[in-house]
């Protein structure tokens, strides 16, 4: 890689990533907020908004900066759950992991005890929402060669999990920005497998405050496995013959057993599908 012409302190100063910018956006002393943080303060509950809201910012404008210097092509940005939000009008009181669970603990079934989780939940999606459309719009407003640099990548926005209360994947939410240079399908919703998509039970029964019970599994059988090689595909990568990559991981299935059974791209996702 060369260092190209437009990675400059105009271009890091023309997306916030300024000094002054960094400052403020890296707290100093503890953060607390967490189900793990112990002897939680004022000042250790400011640092974590402080982390949260300007430190995200300032993780995505980096990127940007790095994508404009070429210095890595490939970013991971995860926000840690383990979180009481506490900011940006939303007041909640218990972390973010245990209202996943719907139970307000790490405990699994049982009832849902948090009244309101699943309006909690949504709080936290669109917050997280809005901090992936900061982003997209941050790399969809850089100029690279004759579109913009969004248009160059595949910019991805997943949970971790489907429903936290069965830690499961089934009908996995995921959403794509960016067609990686024309390689992927742009402006459709994709369902990957073809099926009805229902609500999980945990959802279904926290709505009456009931038993969570056996959560089920309402279809989503496409491995994720079938996403990562589809997105290595769409920025370059090779597989060791020189050709396509056909697999990602060890196994695709449920169980520790049977390695990939079904390997190659999710073709609905790419523009040629």
């Amino acid at each position: 890689m060369s260092t190209p012409s437009s990675c400059s302190a105009d271009a890091a100063t023309s997306i916030g990533a300024t000094a002054d910018a960094v400052k403020a956006a890296s707290p100093s002393g503890a953060i607390a907020g967490g189900v793990f943080a112990g002897g939680n303060t004022a000042a250790g509950n400011s640092n974590l908004a402080t982390s949260f809201t300007l430190g995200g910012d300032m993780m995505m404008n980096m990127i940007a900066l790095s994508m404009i210097c070429d210095t890595n092509r490939s970013f991971i940005l995860v926000y840690p759950g383990y979180v009481t939000f506490n900011w940006d009008g939303i007041t909640h009181t218990h972390d973010h992991h245990g209202l996943s669970h719907r139970t307000g603990d790490l405990t699994v079934g049982g009832a849902c005890k948090v009244a309101g989780v699943l309006d909690m939940l949504g709080d936290i999606d669109m917050w997280y929402s809005k901090k992936y459309a900061k982003l997209v719009g941050l790399l969809d407003s850089i100029g690279e060669g004759g579109g913009k640099l969004l248009d160059s990548t595949a910019t991805m926005w997943l949970p971790e999990l489907s429903d936290g209360a069965a830690h499961n994947l089934n009908n996995l939410p995921i959403v794509i920005a960016g067609s990686a240079g024309g390689y992927l399908k742009q402006g459709v919703a994709v369902n990957v497998e073809g099926k009805n998509i229902g609500l999980g039970n945990s959802e279904k029964t926290c709505v009456d405050g009931g038993d969570i019970g056996n959560t089920g599994s309402f279809g989503g059988n496409v491995p994720i496995n079938k996403l990562y090689v589809t997105l290595m595909n769409a920025v370059g990568c090779k597989g060791a013959d020189g050709g396509k990559v056909t697999t990602f991981g060890d196994f695709d299935g449920t169980g520790t057993t049977g390695g990939i059974t079904n390997p190659g791209e999710v073709t609905k996702l790419t523009a040629a599908g």
